[in-house]
């Protein structure tokens, strides 16, 4: 099943179409034996980074792209994201559709995404991402398989797969590896621009609800 378009395109629609769902996957996580999104942070190394790490790197990253008045001067530090990330350089269309891009990202209230550059979706999604970490998430092969675990095992507890037209996550081709059983590669432009902007709505309500159940317990 390709993953549908909602109307109107917006974070709020998404969350309102998973509702109570949110809580279903936060307790895949912290249910799961490994021990929960706590201990998941603290084995996480990237290129001998921890999360605190790469956090700083995101930080870091998000400064200079932010700062980068020029379009040269920030198609530069996109390109040093890519580097950090041991991706090949942007090619004319990513260059060319970088700033368009952005700025539909800043607009998403707007629901005008369609501007969203999706070449190369593993590598210009690292950009958007530093661009705003609060908001959006690589969607690499890694990242895409990731969340592909968590919405099957979401989906298992009730042998169903309920908001499959936005959680069927597609599977950009990595180096190596391949989608969790069930899941489709990624085939479209449409489908990729989808796959990116839905992942990010997951997290981001996903983050959401964990943020407000702490509030709670202070």
């Amino acid at each position: 099943m390709p993953l549908a378009i909602i109307r109107p395109m917006n974070y709020q629609q998404f969350v309102g179409m998973i509702g109570n769902s949110l809580w279903q996957l936060i307790g895949v996580l912290e249910n799961h034996p490994i021990g929960g999104w706590c201990n998941a942070l603290q084995r996480y190394q990237f290129k001998g980074m921890n999360h605190v790490a790469g956090q700083n790197v995101r930080i870091k990253f998000h400064q200079a792209l932010t700062n980068a008045v020029k379009l040269n001067d920030r198609i530069g530090v996109a390109n040093n994201i890519l580097q950090w990330g041991n991706m090949k350089p942007m090619n004319d269309k990513m260059r060319n559709s970088l700033e368009a891009s952005l700025l539909s990202l800043n607009d998403e209230a707007k629901g005008n995404l369609n501007h969203v550059c999706v070449e190369r979706i593993a590598s210009i999604s690292k950009i958007y991402e530093m661009w705003n970490p609060a908001a959006w998430v690589i969607y690499d092969s890694y990242c895409a398989k990731g969340l592909q675990w968590l919405v099957s095992q979401f989906w298992n507890q009730d042998a169903n797969e309920l908001h499959a037209n936005i959680l069927k996550l597609p599977w950009p081709p990595g180096r190596v590896g391949a989608p969790v059983q069930g899941f489709p590669r990624l085939g479209t432009e449409q489908q990729a621009r989808l796959a990116f902007i839905y992942a990010s709505w997951l997290c981001r309500a996903i983050a959401a609800r964990l943020n407000e159940n702490r509030n709670q317990e202070l």
